[in-house]
């Protein structure tokens, strides 16, 4: 799907964003547990509220996805402000898996064209690292409909900031192996 790579962090594994459980073990072949600990400490109560879904997480490549319904406008399409969120969340969470543990990620700039209008499914979003400065990455967003036609792209530029201190991992801290 959309140019995956056999090194995929995740192969055909749905992690919802308001989990509250581990993340499979699939995971945890490529991130350092650490990090998956961190982002079920800090999910995102707006990602939650939109069904925003994980699929693959790594600070080249990031795949995440939502449902159209209860993300649109009035006109039953899908709402512009909703796929600049899904493509700013794919994005950020691109950069803190780059910068991670040191450096989190958050959207600096967003531009957004679109093609062409969503009523039902799902809206997935691939963001691609495309440009990396000193401290701050561009990624290269598509947003793709349940028939893979691309209905938007979206170019993401993110600010690395330091993590702070609560965000570091412990030493011992390990979900994985519970």
């Amino acid at each position: 799907m959309h140019g995956r790579r056999d090194s995929c962090i995740v192969r055909d594994v749905v992690i919802p964003a308001h989990t509250n459980q581990d993340f499979p073990p699939e995971l945890g072949e490529t991130l350092p547990p650490e990090f998956l600990d961190w982002l079920l400490d800090h999910t995102s109560a707006m990602e939650q509220k939109m069904g925003v879904q994980y699929l693959l997480i790594d600070g080249q490549e990031t795949i995440v996805r939502m449902p159209v319904e209860g993300n649109t406008q009035n006109t039953g399409m899908l709402h512009g402000g909703a796929s600049c969120l899904l493509a700013e969340s794919a994005s950020s969470l691109a950069a803190c898996a780059y910068g991670w543990p040191d450096r989190l990620g958050f959207g600096a700039t967003l531009f957004a064209r679109y093609q062409r209008p969503v009523e039902t499914g799902l809206v997935t979003a691939v963001a691609r690292l495309h440009r990396v400065a000193a401290r701050s990455l561009e990624y290269r967003v598509e947003l793709f409909d349940d028939s893979e036609r691309q209905v938007s792209d979206v170019t993401v530029k993110v600010q690395l900031a330091r993590a702070p201190r609560s965000s570091k991992p412990a030493p011992s801290s390990n979900r994985l192996d519970r």
